[in-house]
């Protein structure tokens, strides 16, 4: 039986916050050619089971994306 899919974001976040981030469950490390990009992780549905939780989310990424020199 093949596994079951599930919804996953991207989130780009600071570095230092990766680790952290990865102790927690439904994350791991967004890694779709066989290299972990730093800085980005992967959250599993599970991970956002509440518009609270996805906001929290979202909100770290964009703390991130406006430290970024714009192009």
């Amino acid at each position: 039986m093949p596994p079951e899919k599930t919804c996953s974001e991207a989130f780009a976040i600071f570095w230092m916050e990766t680790w952290a981030a990865l102790r927690l469950p439904y994350v791991r490390p967004f890694d779709i050619t066989g290299r972990p990009m730093r800085g980005w992780v992967m959250v599993q549905e599970g991970g956002f089971t509440s518009e609270k939780d996805l906001k929290d989310w979202l909100e770290k990424a964009g703390t991130f994306v406006r430290t970024l020199d714009s192009k």
